[in-house]
């Protein structure tokens, strides 16, 4: 992908093209009226140069007075050219030029009663002009790109400074909090510019709105969810200090409370995704990784014995990551449900090291196309056991996102998938 170009160099350019436009057809417009003035007015000099020379060369046969230092003149009977230079010799009465002594002259050949006239103007004194007058019309052409680069190059300036001041602001804000003040407080004076950045603040503001409804929303719910879950967890609880019950009875109560306990830690993460950034943040303790893993594996240790399958933890984790309780155990959960769900081997690997968790399967894989698709909701990958609604690893990365953990997954070059989360 090729790297935008800037306003900035954009109207510096379309500045400078509009000047160089203006300059050539100034230039054009002024060489040919110079052209077109300077042959109009030698002509008239050299017809009135020449009639002034005949009448008084009439007046005063024999006496050559000459009216201008580039004017010469020979004059003979017609037929008689003995006394010109080799270039007039052979050239008929009209208007021509002729190359004598290196020097390019225009010549006028007029028979006159008996005489033949032939009056040679020296033109190079003219082109120099002409050449002066290039020179000068260059000059100012590039004096006047120079100007519509500078004033070109400010007007991007004034308006790139607020645009990008206006990014910075709206790449510095912290998408869970309002901001203290409106962008267009510091839009500039550009009315396109201050239209940008009011609509900006709108559709801000909308989104601070639909988060904060949501956050309500769950809220409100997670807080709804927890009486009745806390009422069966209890009512369990009571049910499991009465004497005398069965053994299969004790068992079904403590499935029950084990997983009303796991619907309370759900009910807690999802609060805490409720909440904003800051306020997550405040809720974070010193979690025993290992611990949870330990917890985790202990409850999923049934579904897995049912489906032939081992769990093998390895490594140990001394340093307590700062994190929310109910966030690392549902995240757990779901990244080691899912790989109980599509493991096809006989064995899982779970390996904790430090603030690091992996957790490699002997499942089918996932496609490379497939990585990010995972994480979308109700998006369910191939496997053996395709229950669930698809909704676990989007879960578990909206939990990365907001505390800012890295979640990395690769397919195993045999076969299977590791998962590798860094509580960072």
């Amino acid at each position: 992908m090729t790297q935008p170009e800037s306003l900035r160099t954009r109207l510096v350019r379309t500045g400078m093209l509009i000047g160089l436009s203006v300059v050539v057809c100034f230039g054009v417009l002024m060489q040919y009226a110079l052209d077109a003035a300077q042959d109009i007015w030698l002509d008239a000099h050299r017809a009135e140069d020449v009639q002034s020379f005949i009448a008084q060369y009439h007046a005063y046969p024999g006496v050559l007075t000459l009216p201008r230092s580039n004017f010469r003149v020979y004059v003979s009977s017609v037929g008689d050219v003995s006394g010109l230079p080799p270039e007039l010799r052979s050239l008929a009465p009209g208007e021509d030029e002729v190359v004598i002594d290196d020097r390019i002259h225009a010549l006028i050949v007029i028979d006159e009663a008996a005489n033949r006239y032939w009056f040679l103007f020296d033109d190079s004194t003219v082109e120099s002009y002409e050449h002066y007058i290039l020179i000068s019309i260059v000059g100012a052409g590039i004096a006047c790109l120079l100007i519509a680069w500078l004033l070109t190059r400010k007007l991007a300036t004034d308006l790139n400074q607020p645009l990008a001041l206006l990014a910075q602001r709206a790449q510095g804000m912290d998408p869970g909090q309002r901001p203290e003040h409106s962008l267009a407080t510091d839009a500039g004076d550009v009315a396109e510019v201050q239209m940008l950045a009011t609509a900006l603040d709108a559709h801000i503001e909308r989104i601070h709105v639909l988060l904060e409804r949501e956050r309500e929303f769950s809220g409100d719910v997670s807080h709804e969810l927890r009486t009745p879950v806390m009422g069966i967890l209890g009512a369990a609880e009571n049910l499991a200090r009465r004497p005398g019950l069965a053994e299969a009875d004790r068992e079904l109560i403590t499935r029950i409370t084990r997983n009303c306990t796991a619907i309370r830690v759900l009910i807690d993460a999802l609060l805490s995704l409720a909440r904003d950034s800051s306020a997550a943040a405040e809720m974070r303790e010193p979690v025993s990784l290992l611990n949870v893993v330990n917890e985790q594996i202990a409850a999923h240790s049934a579904m897995a014995q049912m489906r032939g399958i081992t769990l093998n933890l390895s490594g140990e984790s001394e340093r307590p990551i700062p994190a929310v309780r109910a966030v690392v155990d549902i995240v757990v959960a779901n990244l080691l449900g899912n790989a109980v769900k599509h493991t096809t081997g006989p064995e899982i690997s779970v390996h904790v090291d430090g603030d690091r968790l992996t957790i490699a399967d002997q499942g089918p894989g996932i496609e490379d196309d497939a990585r990010d698709r995972v994480f979308e909701r109700f998006e369910r990958g191939k496997g053996r056991c395709t229950d669930g609604n698809g909704i676990g690893l989007a879960l578990v990365r909206r939990f990365c996102d907001q505390f800012g953990w890295r979640l990395d997954m690769a397919r195993n070059e045999a076969h299977g998938t590791t998962v590798c989360l860094h509580f960072v």
